[in-house]
């Protein structure tokens, strides 16, 4: 058998992630990426979000947003509209319905995380995380080079 590169797990790792997750999420007709964003904002403790905040957070275009946000709307997670501060701006306003997803999704987060590390101790657990961020952040720090 050919020996994997280290890239090759990661992207099995997220495909494997993605897929229960959007598996799970599917009886509240939310993608996994919708949650992501509405667990971002849950997170963030306020219950609006400028739209330009998500883009920058997960790396997305513009149009990919938009499209995410609108399949959002259409299901009452959130409204979008025009920040009335700055018109130029649209910022993203969360429902009850999100809040109350969102206990749920948190409780699926964390059996997602049993599952990842479920094969390790404590201190390879420490140990995992401690290297994925340092993967993470020289590779968000250098991300022009992943461009090349």
């Amino acid at each position: 058998m050919k020996k994997k590169g280290i890239g090759f797990y990661f992207k099995r790792i997220d495909e494997i992630m993605s897929m229960a997750a959007n598996a799970h999420l599917k009886k509240y007709d939310i993608t996994c990426s919708q949650a992501n964003i509405l667990f971002y904002m849950l997170e963030k403790g306020k219950n609006v979000v400028m739209q330009k905040e998500i883009e920058q957070e997960f790396g997305l275009r513009h149009s990919t947003i938009i499209g995410l946000l609108k399949r959002m709307e259409k299901n009452n997670f959130v409204r979008v509209e025009v920040n009335p501060e700055d018109h130029r701006c649209r910022q993203v306003i969360l429902f009850d319905k999100a809040f109350e997803l969102g206990s749920e999704m948190k409780e699926h987060r964390k059996y997602m995380d049993s599952l990842i590390t479920g094969a390790l101790n404590d201190e390879e657990e420490k140990e995992l995380k401690k290297l994925l961020t340092k993967v993470y952040e020289h590779m968000y720090q250098d991300n022009d080079k992943c461009e090349k």
